[in-house]
């Protein structure tokens, strides 16, 4: 009988990254009460690797053998982060996190000027001829737009997503607000969390972002997150090949890119002083 060498030469490499590449969950509780926090970000960080917890506050993630030196963040909003290393991590198979709440301190408040302007920012783009989609089905994923605002400070009124077709049906995102610091996604601007849904029939998924009283001193990033699993139909939002500010990231803690050079169409409406 003939072997196939290098069949087995495959088939042992096949075999030896299995059993080094391993799947670990376990749930992300409250310090506090215990209870489950739902949609929490866990990835190795800068890899590409990582997830979001259900609504029960379960997890699951597949980490190998070779990502030992590096970190995995868990984040929330309204929670400190918590940072392991991923040899510590993979100590054992059920890791649960808890997380500790942040507390918020109240805002300055900022009057908003009798007589403002209002503009547009980002891609108004509506055309279905070019669209563009997110780069993998990973929960966690993220799709987003610079937005330059033309005067600080500008008041925040409503996000728009521009969407060119959708097979997957009802789908649930998270909307997260960014500072931009030297052209680089910063920290998150939101102090609570924005979940929303779309059907087939969305065309303009509108947000209203009055009630969070966001003000922004510079650019900021407004950005889309896949949060609930969806199978591989897909969504697409429409495009342009003007305005390229776009940027996107693999999965939770992921290294955010630029997608270059097509503008997503997604939009911010603010206000400012006149």
């Amino acid at each position: 009988m003939k072997i196939n060498v290098l069949s087995l030469f495959g088939l042992c490499m096949l075999l030896c990254y299995s059993v080094k590449a391993q799947s670990f969950s376990g749930k992300i509780l409250n310090a506090n009460d215990k209870s489950p926090i739902p949609f929490v970000n866990i990835g190795v960080v800068g890899k590409g690797i990582g997830t979001v917890s259900d609504t029960e506050g379960n997890y699951r993630v597949i980490l190998h053998d070779s990502l030992k030196e590096n970190y995995i963040k868990v984040s929330a909003i309204g929670f400190k982060n918590m940072v392991y290393k991923v040899s510590d991590f993979t100590k054992k198979q059920t890791f649960d996190v808890f997380l500790e709440e942040d507390v918020v301190l109240l805002q300055q408040v900022v009057v908003m000027p009798k007589v403002f302007k209002t503009k547009v920012l980002g891609n108004e783009n509506n055309s279905r001829s070019i669209s563009a989609g997110f780069l993998s089905n990973d929960l966690g994923s993220e799709l987003g737009v610079i937005m330059h605002i033309k005067k600080s400070p500008s008041f925040l009124e409503k996000a728009s997503f521009n969407v060119a077709f959708n097979d997957a049906g009802i789908v649930k995102f998270r909307v997260y607000i960014y500072h931009m610091q030297n052209g680089i996604v910063d920290s998150i601007i939101l102090k609570k969390p924005i979940i929303v849904e779309i059907d087939k029939q969305t065309r303009v998924l509108t947000v209203d972002l009055k009630p969070y009283n966001i003000v922004v001193e510079g650019d900021f990033l407004v950005s889309l997150e896949w949060i609930e699993v969806h199978g591989s139909d897909k969504i697409n939002f429409c495009a342009g090949l003007i305005n390229g500010n776009s940027m996107y990231r693999k999965t939770s803690q992921d290294t955010w890119k630029k997608v270059s050079p097509v503008g997503i169409g997604f939009n911010c409406t603010v206000l400012y002083e006149k």
